[in-house]
């Protein structure tokens, strides 16, 4: 269990950067910088927490039923054309037509394969804002309350898988 923060991580001394933002726009300097502050580390640790089930805005093209979870890394970029839910069927067809990229699940852990490569994690966070329907310039406020969203969401949906 995590902390749920109450308010966005203010990131610089000026209180123009916030977490909120570094995750999509410069998670290098966010990620870089967790080690040295340890409220930033727990911030943080919820923004990934939470991360792991963000509500996409595409459906998958192979069966038109879910959501996209998935999506094919090749030549250092997501491909927004090579994307896929979690059914069994269609990350099996997804990772079969596209054996030269990498498969990488569509959360905000995957930041952690691209370490030590600022780029690709930038390109990674500009691709997790466009996915979930964000706009270049949205509030700390408006992301934290998705990730709050999707952080009460998974707690709900274990509960009910415990229940059943």
């Amino acid at each position: 269990m995590c902390i749920v923060p109450t308010k966005p991580f203010v990131f610089d001394e000026a209180g123009n950067l916030f977490a909120e933002h570094l995750i999509f726009n410069n998670p290098d300097l966010l990620l870089g910088r967790v080690k040295k502050d340890l409220a930033l580390s727990k911030h943080t640790d919820f923004l990934f927490k939470a991360g792991e089930n963000l509500p996409t805005v595409s459906f998958c093209p192979l069966c038109g039923e879910e959501r996209v979870r998935n999506v094919i890394w090749f030549d250092d970029k997501p491909r927004y054309e090579l994307m896929s839910c979690n059914k069994e069927d269609c990350v099996s067809k997804l990772i079969s037509s596209n054996p030269d990229g990498i498969a990488c699940p569509i959360k905000v852990s995957t930041l952690n394969i691209f370490n030590g490569h600022p780029a690709q994690q930038r390109e990674w966070g500009k691709f997790l804002r466009n996915i979930l329907g964000l706009p270049r310039h949205v509030s700390p406020e408006t992301v934290l309350g998705l990730f709050i969203d999707s952080y009460n969401n998974s707690l709900s949906s274990k509960e009910l898988a415990l229940a059943s």
